[in-house]
């Protein structure tokens, strides 16, 4: 008798078909790559968004003054009295410290003198004490203070007539009764420290020369003598 097939054999197992691929890498491979895609993406934005507002913030500090206004046309900004007050101080400080080094001590001054004569003594031979005489004669001789001479009128009209990038030149109307000429300081406002010492002129302008390019100064003038003082505001290019 034949044998007959085994109706119950286990059928051969058939391949499993490889995933689909997208550009040669499996889905998985695909999708990872997608992420890294879209944060690099994300991270360039936030960068181009950080220096776009890093340099518009540079910009803007440049164009300003100090106090948050615009400068001019000629890039002076404008005058704030209150900044100055120390500058106008200084300034005042210093002129009367050159005034008072003018004078003397003693009666040049037309303070009161006195003179006075000399006290003799006498020794008597019989005794040997010695007697104190009264003074000679004593004189007092007072003079008359000298006026003093008229304070020269206030600063008009004071304007910066040109600036360059390490000077400027300003002006100013003639101050009434400025016999001693005009005497001025200028500061350097970002560090708060003056420039070289006090000048004076007999001039009504004055250039200032070797300064720092894009700076803020403070140009302070008062006329002599003992004049109210003035000052502007002035920027280097």
């Amino acid at each position: 008798m034949s044998e007959q097939p085994n109706a119950s054999a286990t059928p051969p197992a058939t391949a499993k078909k490889p995933g689909k691929k997208i550009l040669g890498m499996s889905r998985g491979q695909a999708a990872g790559l997608g992420v890294v895609a879209v944060g690099g993406i994300i991270f360039l934005i936030w960068r181009a968004k950080k220096n776009a507002a890093a340099s518009a913030a540079s910009t803007s500090a440049a164009s300003t003054c100090p106090d948050g206004s615009t400068p001019d046309s000629n890039g002076n900004c404008p005058q704030d009295s209150s900044d100055f007050s120390g500058a106008l101080e200084t300034l005042q400080s210093e002129i009367a410290a050159l005034q008072g080094a003018g004078a003397g001590g003693g009666g040049s001054d037309g303070s009161a003198g006195t003179v006075a004569g000399s006290t003799g003594t006498a020794t008597t031979p019989a005794t040997g004490t010695t007697t104190a005489t009264a003074p000679a004669s004593t004189s007092t001789t007072t003079t008359a203070a000298p006026k003093p001479a008229a304070a020269a009128g206030p600063i008009a009209n004071l304007r910066a007539t040109s600036t360059g990038t390490t000077s400027f030149t300003v002006a100013w109307n003639a101050a009434q009764g400025a016999t001693g000429g005009y005497s001025y300081i200028v500061r350097d406002l970002a560090s708060h420290t003056q420039v070289g010492s006090a000048h004076t002129t007999k001039g009504t302008s004055a250039t200032v020369t070797g300064l720092k390019s894009g700076t803020d100064y403070n140009f302070g003038i008062q006329g002599l003598p003992g004049g109210a003082g003035n000052n502007i505001h002035v920027r280097t290019k």
